[in-house]
Protein backbone atom coordinates (compact mmCIF):
# COMPACT_ATOMS: atom_id res chain seq x y z
CA UNK A 1 0.00 0.00 0.00
CA UNK A 2 1.38 3.47 -1.09
CA UNK A 3 0.66 6.79 0.70
CA UNK A 4 -0.08 9.55 -1.10
CA UNK A 5 0.02 13.22 0.50
CA UNK A 6 -0.82 15.85 -2.30
CA UNK A 7 0.11 19.37 -1.30
CA UNK A 8 -2.09 22.23 -3.17
CA UNK A 9 -2.85 25.98 -3.32
CA UNK A 10 -5.85 27.65 -3.34
CA UNK A 11 -4.77 29.28 -6.30
CA UNK A 12 -5.18 26.02 -8.02
CA UNK A 13 -8.67 25.01 -6.67
CA UNK A 14 -9.74 28.65 -7.27
CA UNK A 15 -9.12 30.82 -10.85
CA UNK A 16 -7.60 33.86 -8.68
CA UNK A 17 -6.18 34.79 -12.10
CA UNK A 18 -9.69 35.74 -14.06
CA UNK A 19 -10.54 36.77 -10.06
CA UNK A 20 -8.40 39.78 -10.36
CA UNK A 21 -9.19 40.50 -13.93
CA UNK A 22 -13.13 40.60 -12.77
CA UNK A 23 -11.95 43.30 -9.82
CA UNK A 24 -10.57 45.34 -12.04
CA UNK A 25 -12.20 44.90 -15.70
CA UNK A 26 -15.56 43.33 -14.96
CA UNK A 27 -17.02 44.18 -18.06
CA UNK A 28 -13.99 42.31 -20.40
CA UNK A 29 -15.60 38.97 -18.78
CA UNK A 30 -18.15 37.65 -20.69
CA UNK A 31 -15.62 38.50 -24.22
CA UNK A 32 -13.18 36.46 -22.49
CA UNK A 33 -15.21 33.34 -22.03
CA UNK A 34 -16.46 33.30 -25.09
CA UNK A 35 -13.36 34.71 -27.22
CA UNK A 36 -10.94 32.31 -25.74
CA UNK A 37 -9.96 32.01 -22.20
CA UNK A 38 -10.66 28.50 -22.09
CA UNK A 39 -8.58 27.37 -24.68
CA UNK A 40 -5.42 29.73 -24.00
CA UNK A 41 -1.98 28.94 -23.26
CA UNK A 42 -0.43 31.75 -21.94
CA UNK A 43 -2.53 35.18 -19.76
CA UNK A 44 -1.92 37.24 -22.01
CA UNK A 45 -5.17 38.36 -21.82
CA UNK A 46 -5.17 41.43 -23.50
CA UNK A 47 -5.21 38.91 -26.85
CA UNK A 48 -8.78 38.37 -26.40
CA UNK A 49 -9.83 41.60 -25.43
CA UNK A 50 -7.50 45.10 -25.62
CA UNK A 51 -9.07 47.00 -22.95
CA UNK A 52 -7.07 44.59 -20.01
CA UNK A 53 -3.64 45.59 -19.01
CA UNK A 54 -1.46 42.86 -18.85
CA UNK A 55 0.87 44.58 -16.38
CA UNK A 56 -2.10 46.11 -14.06
CA UNK A 57 -3.24 42.12 -14.08
CA UNK A 58 -0.19 40.16 -13.55
CA UNK A 59 1.26 43.17 -10.33
CA UNK A 60 -2.98 43.01 -8.51
CA UNK A 61 -2.57 39.43 -8.79
CA UNK A 62 1.36 39.42 -7.41
CA UNK A 63 -0.61 40.91 -4.52
CA UNK A 64 -3.62 39.60 -4.23
CA UNK A 65 -5.93 38.77 -1.06
CA UNK A 66 -8.85 37.50 0.52
CA UNK A 67 -10.88 39.82 -1.53
CA UNK A 68 -9.88 38.13 -4.45
CA UNK A 69 -10.84 35.02 -3.51
CA UNK A 70 -14.17 35.82 -2.67
CA UNK A 71 -14.10 37.06 -5.95
CA UNK A 72 -12.78 33.56 -7.57
CA UNK A 73 -14.84 31.20 -8.95
CA UNK A 74 -13.74 27.40 -8.62
CA UNK A 75 -11.56 25.98 -11.26
CA UNK A 76 -11.83 22.69 -13.16
CA UNK A 77 -8.71 20.94 -10.88
CA UNK A 78 -11.87 20.71 -8.79
CA UNK A 79 -13.47 18.31 -10.45
CA UNK A 80 -10.35 16.80 -12.03
CA UNK A 81 -9.65 15.31 -7.74
CA UNK A 82 -13.11 15.10 -6.84
CA UNK A 83 -13.09 12.03 -9.28
CA UNK A 84 -9.98 10.94 -8.22
CA UNK A 85 -10.66 10.52 -4.79
CA UNK A 86 -14.16 8.86 -5.85
CA UNK A 87 -11.77 6.33 -7.60
CA UNK A 88 -9.51 5.79 -4.77
CA UNK A 89 -12.01 5.62 -2.09
CA UNK A 90 -14.09 3.08 -4.28
CA UNK A 91 -10.92 1.14 -5.05
CA UNK A 92 -10.17 1.31 -1.33
CA UNK A 93 -13.50 -0.37 -0.80
CA UNK A 94 -12.61 -3.27 -2.97
CA UNK A 95 -9.10 -3.68 -1.80
CA UNK A 96 -8.16 -3.06 1.64
CA UNK A 97 -4.70 -2.66 0.39
CA UNK A 98 -4.74 -0.18 -2.46
CA UNK A 99 -3.56 3.43 -2.12
CA UNK A 100 -4.34 6.15 0.42
CA UNK A 101 -3.80 9.62 1.11
CA UNK A 102 -3.50 13.41 2.67
CA UNK A 103 -4.51 16.30 1.57
CA UNK A 104 -2.93 19.52 2.72
CA UNK A 105 -4.12 23.02 1.68
CA UNK A 106 -1.70 26.08 1.31
CA UNK A 107 -3.77 29.08 2.35
CA UNK A 108 -0.88 31.29 1.27
CA UNK A 109 -1.14 34.37 0.92
CA UNK A 110 -4.65 34.22 1.93
CA UNK A 111 -4.92 35.71 5.24
CA UNK A 112 -8.64 33.61 6.30
CA UNK A 113 -10.63 34.32 9.78
CA UNK A 114 -11.17 31.33 11.68
CA UNK A 115 -14.92 31.50 10.63
CA UNK A 116 -13.80 31.46 6.46
CA UNK A 117 -11.46 28.57 7.14
CA UNK A 118 -14.26 26.03 8.43
CA UNK A 119 -15.99 27.39 5.92
CA UNK A 120 -14.00 26.83 2.88
CA UNK A 121 -12.90 23.63 4.05
CA UNK A 122 -16.46 22.10 4.56
CA UNK A 123 -16.96 23.14 1.33
CA UNK A 124 -13.67 20.69 -0.17
CA UNK A 125 -14.34 18.03 2.28
CA UNK A 126 -18.02 18.07 1.01
CA UNK A 127 -16.91 18.28 -2.93
CA UNK A 128 -13.97 16.01 -2.44
CA UNK A 129 -15.78 13.24 -0.09
CA UNK A 130 -12.75 12.72 2.21
CA UNK A 131 -12.91 12.75 5.89
CA UNK A 132 -10.59 15.45 6.82
CA UNK A 133 -8.18 18.22 4.97
CA UNK A 134 -5.43 19.66 6.29
CA UNK A 135 -3.78 22.91 6.06
CA UNK A 136 -0.64 25.11 6.04
CA UNK A 137 0.54 28.68 5.47
CA UNK A 138 3.66 28.69 3.75
CA UNK A 139 5.10 31.21 1.16
CA UNK A 140 6.11 30.53 -1.97
CA UNK A 141 10.07 31.34 -1.12
CA UNK A 142 9.45 29.25 1.82
CA UNK A 143 8.50 26.05 0.07
CA UNK A 144 11.86 24.83 -0.47
CA UNK A 145 12.65 21.61 -2.27
CA UNK A 146 14.17 20.50 1.44
CA UNK A 147 10.54 21.30 3.10
CA UNK A 148 8.60 19.45 0.64
CA UNK A 149 11.15 16.56 0.82
CA UNK A 150 10.98 16.72 4.77
CA UNK A 151 6.99 16.84 5.10
CA UNK A 152 6.97 13.92 2.82
CA UNK A 153 4.77 15.38 0.02
CA UNK A 154 4.16 12.84 -3.01
CA UNK A 155 2.68 15.55 -4.94
CA UNK A 156 2.78 19.47 -4.84
CA UNK A 157 0.59 21.55 -7.57
CA UNK A 158 1.84 24.72 -8.41
CA UNK A 159 -0.18 27.63 -10.40
CA UNK A 160 3.40 29.55 -10.79
CA UNK A 161 5.91 27.53 -11.65
CA UNK A 162 8.72 29.85 -12.89
CA UNK A 163 7.91 31.72 -9.10
CA UNK A 164 8.79 28.46 -7.63
CA UNK A 165 11.59 27.76 -9.76
CA UNK A 166 12.93 30.89 -9.27
CA UNK A 167 12.99 30.72 -5.51
CA UNK A 168 14.14 26.96 -5.60
CA UNK A 169 16.63 26.67 -8.56
CA UNK A 170 19.73 26.28 -6.74
CA UNK A 171 18.40 24.38 -3.71
CA UNK A 172 16.60 21.82 -6.38
CA UNK A 173 20.39 21.48 -7.73
CA UNK A 174 21.27 20.41 -4.09
CA UNK A 175 18.70 18.49 -2.96
CA UNK A 176 17.39 16.29 -6.04
CA UNK A 177 13.41 15.40 -5.65
CA UNK A 178 13.03 13.09 -8.44
CA UNK A 179 10.37 10.80 -7.19
CA UNK A 180 8.01 13.77 -5.96
CA UNK A 181 5.78 14.86 -8.67
CA UNK A 182 5.18 18.53 -9.24
CA UNK A 183 1.45 19.65 -11.54
CA UNK A 184 1.41 22.49 -12.80
CA UNK A 185 -0.41 24.47 -16.12
CA UNK A 186 1.65 24.63 -19.28
CA UNK A 187 1.21 28.86 -18.79
CA UNK A 188 4.72 29.51 -17.63
CA UNK A 189 6.94 27.62 -19.35
CA UNK A 190 9.06 29.77 -21.98
CA UNK A 191 8.68 29.16 -25.78
CA UNK A 192 4.96 28.23 -25.58
CA UNK A 193 2.88 30.23 -27.83
CA UNK A 194 0.40 28.21 -29.02
CA UNK A 195 -1.66 25.16 -28.90
CA UNK A 196 0.73 23.53 -31.02
CA UNK A 197 3.86 24.18 -29.02
CA UNK A 198 2.34 22.09 -26.09
CA UNK A 199 3.18 18.52 -26.70
CA UNK A 200 6.95 19.26 -28.00
CA UNK A 201 7.45 21.80 -25.21
CA UNK A 202 5.99 19.16 -22.30
CA UNK A 203 8.00 16.30 -23.34
CA UNK A 204 11.42 18.30 -23.62
CA UNK A 205 10.28 20.16 -20.48
CA UNK A 206 9.66 17.05 -18.11
CA UNK A 207 12.95 15.07 -20.19
CA UNK A 208 15.44 17.74 -19.29
CA UNK A 209 13.77 17.86 -15.64
CA UNK A 210 13.57 14.45 -14.86
CA UNK A 211 16.86 14.17 -12.68
CA UNK A 212 16.33 16.72 -9.88
CA UNK A 213 12.20 16.35 -10.06
CA UNK A 214 9.29 14.56 -11.76
CA UNK A 215 7.09 16.99 -13.49
CA UNK A 216 3.24 16.60 -14.58
CA UNK A 217 2.59 19.59 -16.99
CA UNK A 218 -1.21 20.17 -17.54
CA UNK A 219 -3.10 22.25 -19.60
CA UNK A 220 -4.19 25.54 -18.33
CA UNK A 221 -8.02 25.11 -18.42
CA UNK A 222 -7.36 22.39 -16.02
CA UNK A 223 -6.69 25.44 -13.25
CA UNK A 224 -8.84 28.03 -15.06
CA UNK A 225 -12.73 28.47 -13.91
CA UNK A 226 -14.62 25.22 -14.33
CA UNK A 227 -16.54 25.48 -17.44
CA UNK A 228 -19.05 23.15 -16.82
CA UNK A 229 -20.11 24.39 -13.14
CA UNK A 230 -20.07 27.97 -14.76
CA UNK A 231 -22.27 26.52 -17.92
CA UNK A 232 -24.90 24.83 -15.44
CA UNK A 233 -24.61 28.16 -13.56
CA UNK A 234 -25.57 29.83 -16.86
CA UNK A 235 -28.69 27.19 -17.67
CA UNK A 236 -29.78 27.90 -13.92
CA UNK A 237 -30.47 31.72 -14.49
CA UNK A 238 -31.48 31.67 -18.45
CA UNK A 239 -33.41 28.04 -19.16
CA UNK A 240 -37.30 29.03 -18.42
CA UNK A 241 -37.17 25.39 -17.24
CA UNK A 242 -35.16 25.21 -14.52
CA UNK A 243 -36.96 27.88 -12.64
Amino acid sequence: MKHHKLLIPLDCLFDTYLGVVDALYPKTIISLLSDGYFGRVHNKLSAFNKNIDDLAVAKRWSNRDIEILRNSKRSALVSVLMKYFTDVNNSNEENPLANTYTVVINTWPYDLANQELVELFSLLIDLFNIGDIKHIHVAMADLTPEYIKEKQYTKFFLYDWNEWHYHHKLALQKCKIPKITCVFPLTYINGVTTAEHEEEVIKWTAAGAYLHIDLEIVRLADMSIDAELLLNELKEIYDPQTN
